[in-house]
């Protein structure tokens, strides 16, 4: 499959990483209320992470090339189809997306997404904290990938953009 002729709100939709639940209900400006949104009864061991304060991103790697998206839209193609620079995330992680895509490409018409968190420079507010101050470091750390063969991805390339949605909401998304 050319990544030139995909339907780019299809595969924005396969690859968002779907929501994640909290223990703490959300108030205003991403503050936590005391109220809880999950007791865990029956649960025998709790992990609890602190997540790195940076902004989620994809690497969606093609046959033919690869794309780097924010959490909620495409930002750039390996062949410059698009550009968006939000964030300083394109030039941030267009190194490790071209050394991924060279190491991993499917070698059929499948696509491997990698979810990262990418954080320093001036990605946010308290960016500073994880660079020592210096605002033209930036990084990123894996949180998860998945795959998909080219016949799981070409049927949900035929599929409406809420069906695709609705699937990888619902677990679809290994």
């Amino acid at each position: 499959m050319n990544s030139r002729n995909l339907d780019l709100h299809k595969l924005n939709s396969i690859t968002k990483y779907p929501s994640i639940l909290t223990y703490h209900a959300s108030a205003e400006k991403g503050q936590l209320k005391p109220l809880t949104t999950d007791s865990f009864e029956g649960e025998t061991e709790i992990i609890v992470t602190e997540k790195i304060d940076g902004a989620g991103c994809r690497i969606i790697l093609l046959q033919d090339g690869f794309f780097i998206g924010s959490r909620e839209e495409l930002l750039t193609h390996s062949g410059e189809l698009l550009f968006n620079p939000p964030q300083g995330i394109v030039e941030g992680l267009r190194a490790a997306a071209t050394e991924l895509h060279e190491r991993y490409a499917p070698k059929d018409d499948g696509i491997k997404a990698i979810f990262v968190e990418f954080y320093g420079g001036k990605v946010t507010a308290t960016s500073k904290q994880y660079t020592n101050g210096d605002i033209h470091k930036t990084s990123w750390r894996m949180f998860d990938a998945f795959n998909l063969s080219r016949e799981i991805f070409a049927k949900l390339m035929a599929s409406q953009v809420e069906d695709i949605a609705s699937w990888r909401d619902h677990g679809g998304q290994p």
